[in-house]
């Protein structure tokens, strides 16, 4: 009896197995923000923040690096004058040029 009190709670314990099993680690994470994610129909700003939750505790430069090379030229261009506004500024500069 002693023992069957100890026993973990078989929900928690089937919980947390589901989650290992279905959870991405940082490293899937990071490959499929590298390989897969797109601007696709989001506004840039959209994308930004998928991209900084994809990757995590990634450094700011890698995420503003990978962000703009997933960005159509046109805007990357009109960008450039803007190198020195903070990151999310610049996404939200670019919802309004590809607005337009």
């Amino acid at each position: 009896l002693p023992n069957a009190l100890n026993l973990p709670d078989p929900f928690t314990t089937f919980k947390h197995l589901c989650l290992k099993r279905t959870a991405q680690t940082k490293d899937q994470r990071i490959l499929q923000a590298l390989m897969n994610e797109e601007l696709n129909d989001d506004k840039p700003s959209q994308f930004l923040r998928r991209l900084q939750r994809l990757l995590g505790g990634a450094s700011d430069d890698i995420v503003e690096s990978l962000f703009f090379r997933k960005l159509p030229l046109p805007i990357r261009t009109a960008l450039v004058p803007f190198r020195d506004w903070p990151l999310i500024e610049r996404a939200e500069l670019a919802d309004q040029i590809a607005a337009v």
